[in-house]
């Protein structure tokens, strides 16, 4: 008999899959080593039987049963991490934790870097020497904070190499500093020709216990947990179309390599929610000031939803997954001390409102969660610990501040920065 070994102690990889390419298998040299968290990863391997029902002439008699289509699941939790680099210039390295970002959100934009160019610069506008791996609706990021720290903010608008910012900086930036590209996750997957979908490849300590799971999609909507003096996680629920033992003969990959060191899955680009800011802009404005939100509770829902094409051909019955209209695609809540009627006011008003939450403004890097277009649907007094407080409740509609607002980048109601 083997020895026995831990649960917990497993490697985990995944690639994302292109639309057309539904459950086909990607080499594993495609793949990235995911950095979920540990205890979070939750496998499911589904191979059901269901009786024919066949009527049987003995009390105690029972049919053998049909098998029906595979599926797994497979839940797990990752870091909302950040790049640890400041991206100056093109960079194709897909960062470890970004697959099922993709993969659910339907695209990335990967900025490049440059520098400005402009001895007028304010702190919205600006020239820069080269605007080309820039994009409307895509972020920056540019060491104009107190003491050189990381300010991240959405473009506007590019015409030439003048850059428009929604939200203005702390203070300008200064000709010839660096402007840093971020990379962008947005609401690409509109239709099934858009739709993509991942591989996830386990392994176990022992060598008998490898898998390789195809055609994945989620199964229910992401959560995001960013409460502030936390690690920032999403944890993740899939399912998928079909799975295989991934020894090399059910499968062409044979996971049988020999395990990571310790230093190959850093918490590089981690950080945790402190020095961070959440702010909260009306449409009308790109001044900074009083934009800044000072909420013990913050809670961002997204609410995507994705259904399986089924068809006889499929694989398992499943020919690929599309997403589906479920609106508003995020909703969301924060409380804050109650001082005035300001949120009362903007319900009231139905004021259009662009939600920036940056966690982490130094050198390892960090993210941004932007709901560019909010509007307020209630607002409730409450005590918080004790504070006369309130608690104020949003949904999002789709970007209305990019002026060319024709791609999914520019429209998406959506967007997660990484920096």
């Amino acid at each position: 008999m083997a020895g026995q070994v831990v649960e917990n102690v497993r490697r985990a990889r995944w690639a994302v899959e292109p639309n057309g390419s539904f459950a086909t298998e990607i080499a594993i040299g495609s793949f990235v080593d995911s950095r979920m968290t540990e205890d979070s990863l939750k496998l499911e391997l589904m191979n059901p039987l269901e009786t024919p029902g066949i009527l049987q002439q003995h009390l105690d008699g029972y049919p053998s049963k049909v098998f029906m289509p595979k599926s797994a699941k497979a839940g797990f939790a990752c870091n909302l991490a950040g790049q640890n680099r400041s991206v100056t210039g093109a960079n194709s390295t897909t960062p470890n934790d970004s697959i099922p970002l993709i993969v659910v959100f339907g695209a990335e934009s990967r900025g490049a870097g440059t520098t400005i160019n402009d001895a007028g610069a304010t702190t919205t506008v600006f020239i820069v020497a080269s605007a080309s791996g820039l994009s409307q609706g895509g972020a920056i990021a540019l060491a104009t904070g107190t003491g050189g720290a990381m300010e991240c903010r959405e473009i506007k608008t590019i015409s030439s190499n003048t850059v428009t910012l929604k939200l203005a900086l702390s203070s300008a930036p200064a000709n010839g500093s660096q402007v840093y590209g971020c990379w962008t996750y947005y609401l690409a997957a509109i239709d099934g020709g858009t739709a993509v979908s991942m591989q996830l490849a386990c392994e176990g300590q022992d060598d008998n216990d490898r898998w390789l799971l195809k055609g994945g999609q989620i199964a229910s909507a992401p959560k995001l947990d960013v409460a502030p003096g936390t690690i920032p996680k999403l944890t993740w629920d899939f399912l998928f179309a079909d799975w295989k033992y991934a020894d090399g003969v059910n499968t062409t990959m044979n996971l049988t390599s020999s395990a990571l060191s310790d230093q190959n899955l850093s918490d590089s680009g981690i950080v945790s929610v402190l020095d961070s800011e959440f702010r909260i802009a009306p449409h009308s404005s790109s001044a900074l000031a009083n934009t800044l939100i000072h909420a013990p509770q913050i809670t961002i829902t997204p609410q995507l939803q994705y259904g399986p094409h089924k068809t006889p051909a499929g694989t398992q019955t499943i020919k690929q997954f599309v997403r589906l209209r479920n609106a508003p695609a995020c909703v969301g809540e924060f409380v804050v001390p109650f001082e005035d009627q300001t949120w009362f006011t903007a319900r009231d008003a139905e004021t259009p409102y662009g939600l920036f939450y940056q966690i982490g403004t130094g050198s390892k890097g960090g993210t941004m969660i932007s709901i560019p277009h909010i509007v307020v649907d209630d607002v409730q007094r409450e005590g918080v610990d004790g504070i006369a407080g309130q608690r104020v409740k949003w949904y999002c509609r789709l970007d209305s501040q990019t002026t060319a607002n024709s791609t999914s980048l520019q429209k998406s109601a959506i967007r997660i920065h990484v920096f």
